[in-house]
Protein backbone atom coordinates (compact mmCIF):
# COMPACT_ATOMS: atom_id res chain seq x y z
CA UNK A 1 0.00 0.00 0.00
CA UNK A 2 1.18 3.51 -0.84
CA UNK A 3 0.68 6.24 1.74
CA UNK A 4 1.32 9.97 1.80
CA UNK A 5 2.09 12.21 4.76
CA UNK A 6 1.11 15.82 4.26
CA UNK A 7 3.06 17.97 6.70
CA UNK A 8 5.87 15.43 6.96
CA UNK A 9 8.37 18.01 8.22
CA UNK A 10 6.37 18.66 11.39
CA UNK A 11 6.76 16.89 14.72
CA UNK A 12 3.66 14.72 14.20
CA UNK A 13 4.54 14.17 10.54
CA UNK A 14 7.93 12.74 11.47
CA UNK A 15 6.32 10.44 14.04
CA UNK A 16 3.89 9.24 11.37
CA UNK A 17 6.76 8.55 9.00
CA UNK A 18 8.69 6.63 11.66
CA UNK A 19 5.69 4.36 12.20
CA UNK A 20 5.06 3.96 8.47
CA UNK A 21 8.62 2.75 7.86
CA UNK A 22 8.07 -0.25 10.16
CA UNK A 23 4.53 -1.05 8.95
CA UNK A 24 4.48 -4.39 7.10
CA UNK A 25 1.56 -3.45 4.82
CA UNK A 26 3.14 -0.23 3.51
CA UNK A 27 5.49 -0.50 0.55
CA UNK A 28 5.85 3.18 -0.41
CA UNK A 29 5.89 6.39 1.61
CA UNK A 30 5.51 9.80 0.01
CA UNK A 31 6.53 12.62 2.36
CA UNK A 32 5.03 15.99 1.41
CA UNK A 33 5.99 19.47 2.58
CA UNK A 34 5.16 22.83 0.98
CA UNK A 35 7.80 24.70 2.98
CA UNK A 36 10.64 22.16 2.62
CA UNK A 37 9.95 20.42 -0.69
CA UNK A 38 13.10 19.36 -2.52
CA UNK A 39 15.02 18.88 0.74
CA UNK A 40 16.00 15.62 2.36
CA UNK A 41 13.97 15.01 5.50
CA UNK A 42 17.01 13.66 7.32
CA UNK A 43 18.69 17.06 6.86
CA UNK A 44 15.94 18.44 9.12
CA UNK A 45 15.83 15.37 11.38
CA UNK A 46 19.27 13.70 11.39
CA UNK A 47 17.99 10.70 13.36
CA UNK A 48 16.40 9.57 10.06
CA UNK A 49 19.74 9.36 8.21
CA UNK A 50 20.01 5.90 6.68
CA UNK A 51 16.38 5.25 7.61
CA UNK A 52 14.46 7.48 5.19
CA UNK A 53 16.47 9.25 2.52
CA UNK A 54 13.84 10.30 -0.04
CA UNK A 55 13.36 14.00 -0.69
CA UNK A 56 10.30 15.90 0.47
CA UNK A 57 7.77 16.41 -2.32
CA UNK A 58 5.51 19.29 -3.25
CA UNK A 59 1.90 18.28 -2.45
CA UNK A 60 0.58 18.75 -5.99
CA UNK A 61 -2.62 17.09 -7.16
CA UNK A 62 -0.55 14.72 -9.28
CA UNK A 63 1.73 13.72 -6.40
CA UNK A 64 -1.13 13.28 -3.94
CA UNK A 65 -2.88 11.08 -6.48
CA UNK A 66 -0.09 8.53 -6.15
CA UNK A 67 -1.34 7.55 -2.68
CA UNK A 68 -3.92 5.07 -1.45
CA UNK A 69 -4.17 6.75 1.96
CA UNK A 70 -3.12 10.27 2.96
CA UNK A 71 -2.37 11.38 6.49
CA UNK A 72 -2.86 15.14 6.89
CA UNK A 73 -0.66 16.47 9.68
CA UNK A 74 -1.12 20.21 9.22
CA UNK A 75 -1.97 23.00 11.67
CA UNK A 76 -5.64 23.59 12.44
CA UNK A 77 -7.37 25.39 9.59
CA UNK A 78 -4.94 24.14 6.93
CA UNK A 79 -6.47 20.73 6.14
CA UNK A 80 -9.60 22.22 4.60
CA UNK A 81 -7.43 24.26 2.20
CA UNK A 82 -5.98 21.14 0.62
CA UNK A 83 -8.57 18.44 1.34
CA UNK A 84 -10.98 19.13 -1.52
CA UNK A 85 -8.60 17.91 -4.21
CA UNK A 86 -7.87 14.79 -2.17
CA UNK A 87 -11.58 14.20 -1.56
CA UNK A 88 -12.17 14.20 -5.30
CA UNK A 89 -9.68 11.36 -5.70
CA UNK A 90 -9.99 7.78 -4.48
CA UNK A 91 -7.63 8.33 -1.55
CA UNK A 92 -8.64 7.58 1.99
CA UNK A 93 -7.96 10.45 4.39
CA UNK A 94 -6.91 10.46 8.03
CA UNK A 95 -6.82 14.08 9.18
CA UNK A 96 -4.95 14.83 12.40
CA UNK A 97 -6.10 18.46 12.55
CA UNK A 98 -9.35 19.83 13.97
CA UNK A 99 -10.97 20.82 10.68
CA UNK A 100 -13.28 17.80 10.34
CA UNK A 101 -13.89 16.83 13.97
CA UNK A 102 -17.28 18.58 14.13
CA UNK A 103 -20.36 17.62 12.14
CA UNK A 104 -21.60 21.18 12.57
CA UNK A 105 -19.08 23.56 10.99
CA UNK A 106 -20.43 26.46 13.03
CA UNK A 107 -19.01 24.80 16.13
CA UNK A 108 -15.58 24.62 14.46
CA UNK A 109 -15.83 28.27 13.45
CA UNK A 110 -16.77 29.36 16.97
CA UNK A 111 -14.02 27.28 18.56
CA UNK A 112 -11.16 28.07 16.17
CA UNK A 113 -12.22 31.57 15.05
CA UNK A 114 -11.91 30.64 11.40
CA UNK A 115 -14.41 30.22 8.60
CA UNK A 116 -14.75 26.64 7.42
CA UNK A 117 -14.09 26.34 3.70
CA UNK A 118 -15.48 22.83 3.14
CA UNK A 119 -18.64 22.65 5.24
CA UNK A 120 -20.27 20.31 2.73
CA UNK A 121 -17.76 17.58 3.59
CA UNK A 122 -17.74 17.59 7.39
CA UNK A 123 -20.46 14.99 7.85
CA UNK A 124 -18.44 12.58 5.71
CA UNK A 125 -15.76 12.29 8.42
CA UNK A 126 -16.00 9.92 11.36
CA UNK A 127 -14.52 10.82 14.76
CA UNK A 128 -11.56 8.52 15.32
CA UNK A 129 -11.24 7.41 18.94
CA UNK A 130 -10.89 3.73 18.15
CA UNK A 131 -11.84 2.16 21.49
CA UNK A 132 -15.23 3.89 21.69
CA UNK A 133 -16.01 4.42 18.01
CA UNK A 134 -14.57 1.29 16.40
CA UNK A 135 -17.69 0.15 14.52
CA UNK A 136 -18.36 3.57 12.97
CA UNK A 137 -14.71 3.96 11.96
CA UNK A 138 -14.71 0.53 10.32
CA UNK A 139 -18.04 1.23 8.60
CA UNK A 140 -16.95 4.62 7.26
CA UNK A 141 -13.49 3.33 6.26
CA UNK A 142 -12.84 6.33 4.00
CA UNK A 143 -12.54 9.63 5.87
CA UNK A 144 -11.56 9.85 9.53
CA UNK A 145 -10.87 12.84 11.79
CA UNK A 146 -8.23 11.97 14.36
CA UNK A 147 -9.00 13.49 17.81
CA UNK A 148 -6.76 15.87 19.74
CA UNK A 149 -4.41 14.52 22.40
CA UNK A 150 -6.18 15.96 25.46
CA UNK A 151 -9.56 15.07 23.96
CA UNK A 152 -8.42 11.48 23.47
CA UNK A 153 -7.33 11.16 27.10
CA UNK A 154 -10.47 12.76 28.51
CA UNK A 155 -12.94 10.87 26.32
CA UNK A 156 -11.34 7.52 27.17
CA UNK A 157 -11.31 8.51 30.84
CA UNK A 158 -14.94 9.54 31.27
CA UNK A 159 -16.59 7.32 28.65
CA UNK A 160 -17.31 4.50 31.16
CA UNK A 161 -18.80 7.03 33.60
CA UNK A 162 -21.13 8.54 30.99
CA UNK A 163 -21.99 5.13 29.57
CA UNK A 164 -23.05 3.86 33.02
CA UNK A 165 -24.71 7.18 33.98
CA UNK A 166 -22.70 7.41 37.21
CA UNK A 167 -21.85 11.12 37.31
CA UNK A 168 -23.86 13.70 39.22
CA UNK A 169 -24.85 16.49 36.82
CA UNK A 170 -22.19 15.36 34.29
CA UNK A 171 -19.89 18.06 35.62
CA UNK A 172 -16.15 17.35 35.25
CA UNK A 173 -13.09 19.37 36.28
CA UNK A 174 -9.91 18.42 34.43
CA UNK A 175 -6.25 19.23 35.00
CA UNK A 176 -4.05 18.39 32.00
CA UNK A 177 -0.27 18.30 32.27
CA UNK A 178 1.22 18.45 28.77
CA UNK A 179 4.75 17.96 27.43
CA UNK A 180 6.37 20.53 25.16
CA UNK A 181 5.78 18.53 21.95
CA UNK A 182 2.07 19.23 22.44
CA UNK A 183 2.75 22.71 21.08
CA UNK A 184 4.46 21.46 17.91
CA UNK A 185 7.46 23.31 16.43
CA UNK A 186 6.16 26.83 16.93
CA UNK A 187 8.77 28.87 18.78
CA UNK A 188 7.68 31.32 21.47
CA UNK A 189 9.14 32.90 24.56
CA UNK A 190 7.28 30.38 26.69
CA UNK A 191 8.92 27.49 24.82
CA UNK A 192 12.48 28.71 25.45
CA UNK A 193 14.56 26.36 27.61
CA UNK A 194 15.51 28.98 30.21
CA UNK A 195 11.84 29.67 30.93
CA UNK A 196 10.48 26.15 30.50
CA UNK A 197 13.05 24.08 32.39
CA UNK A 198 12.23 23.48 36.10
CA UNK A 199 8.84 25.05 35.49
CA UNK A 200 5.17 24.10 35.70
CA UNK A 201 3.30 26.84 33.85
CA UNK A 202 -0.46 27.22 33.62
CA UNK A 203 -1.42 28.33 30.12
CA UNK A 204 -5.12 27.60 29.71
CA UNK A 205 -7.39 27.85 32.73
CA UNK A 206 -11.09 26.88 32.86
CA UNK A 207 -11.39 26.78 29.07
CA UNK A 208 -9.47 24.97 26.32
CA UNK A 209 -10.82 24.44 22.81
CA UNK A 210 -10.71 20.65 23.24
CA UNK A 211 -13.68 21.13 25.60
CA UNK A 212 -15.92 21.66 22.56
CA UNK A 213 -14.57 18.55 20.85
CA UNK A 214 -15.14 16.40 23.94
CA UNK A 215 -18.64 17.78 24.59
CA UNK A 216 -19.57 17.37 20.93
CA UNK A 217 -18.61 13.68 20.98
CA UNK A 218 -20.73 12.86 24.04
CA UNK A 219 -23.64 14.90 22.73
CA UNK A 220 -23.57 13.00 19.42
CA UNK A 221 -22.93 9.59 20.99
CA UNK A 222 -25.25 9.68 24.01
CA UNK A 223 -27.37 12.80 23.47
CA UNK A 224 -25.90 13.91 26.80
CA UNK A 225 -24.87 17.43 27.72
CA UNK A 226 -21.72 17.56 29.84
CA UNK A 227 -20.09 20.48 31.61
CA UNK A 228 -16.30 20.68 31.52
CA UNK A 229 -13.67 22.89 33.07
CA UNK A 230 -10.27 22.16 31.52
CA UNK A 231 -7.07 23.61 32.98
CA UNK A 232 -3.77 23.02 31.16
CA UNK A 233 -0.22 23.08 32.45
CA UNK A 234 3.06 22.96 30.55
CA UNK A 235 5.45 20.64 32.38
CA UNK A 236 9.13 19.82 32.10
CA UNK A 237 8.96 16.87 29.69
CA UNK A 238 8.94 16.50 25.91
CA UNK A 239 6.29 13.81 25.44
CA UNK A 240 3.28 12.92 27.51
CA UNK A 241 -0.13 13.99 28.77
CA UNK A 242 -1.51 13.29 32.24
CA UNK A 243 -5.14 14.23 32.84
CA UNK A 244 -6.66 14.31 36.33
CA UNK A 245 -10.47 14.28 36.08
CA UNK A 246 -12.53 15.22 39.15
CA UNK A 247 -16.30 14.81 39.55
CA UNK A 248 -19.08 13.70 41.89
CA UNK A 249 -20.88 10.39 41.63
CA UNK A 250 -24.67 10.24 41.84
CA UNK A 251 -24.32 7.57 44.50
CA UNK A 252 -21.38 6.06 46.33
CA UNK A 253 -19.57 3.49 44.21
CA UNK A 254 -16.63 1.63 45.68
CA UNK A 255 -13.27 1.24 43.95
CA UNK A 256 -13.78 -2.45 43.22
CA UNK A 257 -16.96 -1.83 41.25
CA UNK A 258 -15.49 1.17 39.43
CA UNK A 259 -12.45 -0.84 38.43
CA UNK A 260 -14.72 -3.63 37.21
CA UNK A 261 -16.76 -1.20 35.09
CA UNK A 262 -13.66 0.23 33.41
CA UNK A 263 -12.09 -3.18 32.90
CA UNK A 264 -15.27 -4.55 31.34
CA UNK A 265 -15.71 -1.64 28.92
CA UNK A 266 -12.12 -1.83 27.70
CA UNK A 267 -11.77 -5.61 27.92
CA UNK A 268 -11.25 -5.97 24.14
CA UNK A 269 -8.97 -2.97 23.79
CA UNK A 270 -5.42 -3.66 22.65
CA UNK A 271 -4.07 -0.41 24.05
CA UNK A 272 -6.05 0.70 27.12
CA UNK A 273 -4.55 -0.53 30.40
CA UNK A 274 -6.53 -0.17 33.64
CA UNK A 275 -4.34 0.35 36.69
CA UNK A 276 -5.11 -1.26 40.03
CA UNK A 277 -1.71 -1.46 41.68
CA UNK A 278 -1.40 -1.44 45.45
CA UNK A 279 2.36 -1.88 45.65
CA UNK A 280 5.38 -0.20 44.09
CA UNK A 281 6.09 3.43 43.33
CA UNK A 282 3.76 3.68 40.32
CA UNK A 283 0.28 2.85 41.59
CA UNK A 284 -1.34 5.25 39.11
CA UNK A 285 -0.79 6.22 35.46
CA UNK A 286 2.41 8.07 34.68
CA UNK A 287 3.37 9.23 31.15
CA UNK A 288 6.92 7.98 31.75
CA UNK A 289 5.60 4.41 31.78
CA UNK A 290 4.31 4.51 28.20
CA UNK A 291 6.72 6.76 26.29
CA UNK A 292 6.96 5.80 22.64
CA UNK A 293 3.94 3.48 22.81
CA UNK A 294 0.29 3.61 21.82
CA UNK A 295 -0.94 2.70 25.31
CA UNK A 296 -3.47 4.68 27.30
CA UNK A 297 -3.23 4.05 31.04
CA UNK A 298 -6.25 4.75 33.28
CA UNK A 299 -6.95 4.53 37.00
CA UNK A 300 -10.14 5.38 38.87
CA UNK A 301 -10.49 6.05 42.61
CA UNK A 302 -13.40 7.09 44.80
CA UNK A 303 -14.16 8.03 48.37
CA UNK A 304 -17.80 8.52 49.20
CA UNK A 305 -19.27 10.26 46.18
CA UNK A 306 -15.99 11.97 45.23
CA UNK A 307 -14.15 10.43 42.31
CA UNK A 308 -10.92 11.03 40.37
CA UNK A 309 -9.79 9.44 37.13
CA UNK A 310 -6.18 9.61 35.95
CA UNK A 311 -5.33 9.12 32.28
CA UNK A 312 -1.84 9.05 30.77
CA UNK A 313 -0.85 8.91 27.10
CA UNK A 314 2.09 9.73 24.87
CA UNK A 315 0.70 12.73 22.99
CA UNK A 316 2.70 11.92 19.84
CA UNK A 317 1.50 8.31 19.84
CA UNK A 318 -1.96 7.61 21.28
CA UNK A 319 -2.58 11.35 21.15
CA UNK A 320 -1.84 11.67 17.42
CA UNK A 321 0.34 9.50 15.14
CA UNK A 322 -0.13 6.18 16.96
CA UNK A 323 -3.88 6.60 17.03
CA UNK A 324 -3.83 7.63 13.35
CA UNK A 325 -2.15 4.33 12.49
CA UNK A 326 -4.59 2.45 14.67
CA UNK A 327 -7.30 4.04 12.52
CA UNK A 328 -5.32 3.19 9.37
CA UNK A 329 -5.25 -0.46 10.38
CA UNK A 330 -8.98 -0.57 11.15
CA UNK A 331 -10.17 1.06 7.92
CA UNK A 332 -7.94 -1.20 5.82
CA UNK A 333 -8.77 -4.44 7.61
CA UNK A 334 -5.26 -4.92 8.98
CA UNK A 335 -4.52 -6.23 12.49
CA UNK A 336 -5.22 -3.30 14.80
CA UNK A 337 -1.78 -3.47 16.40
CA UNK A 338 0.22 -3.68 13.16
CA UNK A 339 3.17 -1.28 13.31
CA UNK A 340 2.17 0.24 16.67
CA UNK A 341 2.66 -2.61 19.13
CA UNK A 342 5.96 -1.29 20.48
CA UNK A 343 6.92 -1.69 24.12
CA UNK A 344 7.30 1.62 25.99
CA UNK A 345 10.83 2.99 26.31
CA UNK A 346 11.72 2.92 30.01
CA UNK A 347 13.37 4.55 31.80
CA UNK A 348 13.54 7.85 29.93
Amino acid sequence: MKIGILGAAGIVGVQLLSLAIKHKKINKIYAFSSSHNGKYLWHLYPHLKGVYEDILLEPTIENLGLCDVIFIALPHGESMKVAENILKSKCKIIDLGADFRFDDCRKFEETYSAKHLLSQYNTMFEYGICEVNHKKIAKNSKYIACPGCIATAVVLGIYPIINEKLAKNNNFIIDAKVGSSGGGKTISEASMHMFKFNSIRAYKLVYHRHIEEIANYFNCQFNEEIELSLNCYSVNMVRGVLCSIYFELKDEVDNTRLHSIFTNIYRDSKFVRIFKHKIGKDQHPNPQLLMGSNFCDISVSSRGNKCVILVAIDNLMKGSAGQAFQIFNIINGFPETEGIDMIPIYPV
